[in-house]
């Protein structure tokens, strides 16, 4: 059996089954379900077919994460889970797709991306509705236990943790997951001090 292929809920007779969600599975639904692929289509007047590559290129991704908003709905044991600590991830991934929308508008040749989208500032104007699309799916993502976050600080509840993560990856230019998890850690946890090598 192909792992990737596998599909949640799917064995509904044998013992419940717990996944671990991926940034990488993730972030396609975000982009695509809270409209932010749409804004910036718009924005940008960004041609139709890009659109429906994307969706082509994540279908498997997109249709997973939706699979397991419908089941939980229907109350199928399957348990998924997500890591705070991937919560940078997500917003990285966010910021990265943005770029490379930028990059695609601005005719960008692909063998440059990777050394051009560092130097790339996001739209001020467009972040603060990039990051409030997002928060309101997590809220379903994460509401009545649809996807259970982790932690590994047992009385950490993740409040605030995607807000200042969001706002410190998106007003960084080359800011990266390790760099922004530490200052954003040390903000929760009230930390007057912290060491960053």
């Amino acid at each position: 059996m192909e792992l990737e292929k596998e599909i949640p809920g799917q064995n509904l007779k044998s013992a419940p089954t717990r996944w671990c969600i991926d940034t990488n599975t993730l972030v396609p639904w975000l982009m695509t379900n809270s409209g932010v692929l749409d804004l910036l289509i718009s924005k940008y007047q960004i041609p139709a077919d890009f659109k429906e590559v994307y969706l082509n290129r994540h279908q498997f991704s997109i249709e997973f994460i939706q699979k397991i908003i419908d089941l939980k709905i229907k109350e199928v044991p399957d348990e998924f889970y997500f890591s705070y600590l991937a919560m940078n991830e997500v917003f990285s991934a966010i910021r990265d797709e943005i770029r490379c929308i930028l990059l695609f508008r601005n005719g960008t040749p692909l063998s440059r991306w990777n050394e051009e989208k560092n130097a790339l500032d996001l739209p001020e104007d467009s972040m603060e509705t990039v990051y409030e699309s997002i928060e309101k799916k997590f809220d379903i993502l994460f509401g009545n236990s649809t996807i259970i976050p982790l932690s590994y600080e047992p009385e950490e509840t993740g409040d605030n943790y995607s807000e200042i993560i969001a706002s410190l990856i998106f007003k960084i230019q080359a800011g990266e997951n390790s760099g922004c998890n530490t200052p954003c850690n040390s903000h929760i946890r009230k930390n007057k001090l912290f060491r960053y090598n």
